[in-house]
């Protein structure tokens, strides 16, 4: 119970401090566009004699409810392990072409009796994104996860995964000049 304590109230804190920041201000959030990432990396960077590839593709629809938007996602290491998840983004743009963007998501993830198992099959996916966002609405970023079933079967060992990712918008800007 008190491994589920540290991420709850890091989750209570964002909801009451982000309505007051800027962040939640209407007019002062760009509306986001639909959005495919590829992403690719090193998964369990934490421990080396564990690491493997990832290859990773996540959806962010335009839907926005506050300052909120949903996401999904999949992974696959080269470990053959994998992971569905489906959550909550917030994107925070820093100034005109810079990108944070926090996520949250429970996923399902496969199970095994190997040594570098996860060891459960509902595991939580939470990573911070830093981004470059480019004219064209595509960006450029490195986005670091945390992996782990908070706690909720032994053994718990998570795993933290450092990817390159790149984002395109699927509805491309219109360049002509309005007048």
């Amino acid at each position: 119970m008190m491994a589920l304590w540290k991420p709850g109230l890091v989750l209570v804190l964002l909801l009451f401090l982000l309505p007051l920041s800027s962040v939640s201000q209407n007019d002062t959030v760009q509306k986001e566009p639909h959005l495919l990432s590829f992403n690719l990396g090193v998964y369990n960077i934490s421990r080396p004699e564990y690491y493997h590839g990832l290859y990773e593709m996540e959806f962010f629809p335009d839907w926005k409810l506050w300052f909120f938007y949903p996401f999904a996602g999949v992974f696959v290491n080269t470990y053959a392990k994998a992971c569905i998840y489906a959550g909550i983004t917030i994107p925070i743009r820093v100034k005109k072409h810079f990108l944070l963007r926090l996520s949250f998501a429970p996923g399902l993830y496969t199970v095994s009796d190997e040594k570098k198992d996860l060891g459960f099959f509902l595991e939580f996916h939470s990573s911070i994104k830093l981004a470059w966002i480019f004219n064209n609405d595509s960006r450029l970023g490195f986005q670091l996860a945390h992996l782990s079933n908070a706690g909720l079967h032994e053994p718990n060992p998570g795993c933290e995964t450092l990817v390159i990712s790149y984002e395109i918008p699927l509805v491309i800007k219109s360049s002509a000049k309005q007048k």
